[in-house]
């Protein structure tokens, strides 16, 4: 059985992450993943929200696919198929610092 992203239900999700970074046309390392979510799903900055809920299911319904140590704590890679697309995955990486049980979103990105 897929190991799942420990606490998931409870994954912090930056909504500052999303605007400024994942859905940013501007960032220079984030534009890239800006314009797929466009795209592919037609998420922009104004409806943010909608990245936001489907990262939610993700981190609770998702299949860790990599975790690696860090100097901070424990990185998890979780796959996730996009509900209602052609077979669309989400990747979302999670960080799980150091005397802390709950996730941080680190980025997502379609696969």
């Amino acid at each position: 059985m897929p190991m799942k992203l420990p606490n998931g239900d409870r994954a912090i999700i930056p909504i500052k992450k999303l605007t400024g970074y994942c859905l940013n046309l501007d960032h220079s390392r984030g534009k890239h993943k800006a314009r797929v979510f466009q795209a592919v799903l037609n998420i922009t900055t104004d409806n943010a929200d909608v990245l936001f809920a489907l990262i939610q299911q993700a981190a609770i319904e998702g299949d860790v696919v990599q975790q690696d140590p860090t100097p901070q704590g424990q990185i998890f890679k979780v796959d996730w198929d996009i509900p209602n697309t052609d077979g669309e995955q989400l990747r979302t990486t999670w960080e799980i610092a150091h005397n802390t049980e709950t996730p941080r979103l680190v980025t997502a990105f379609i696969k």
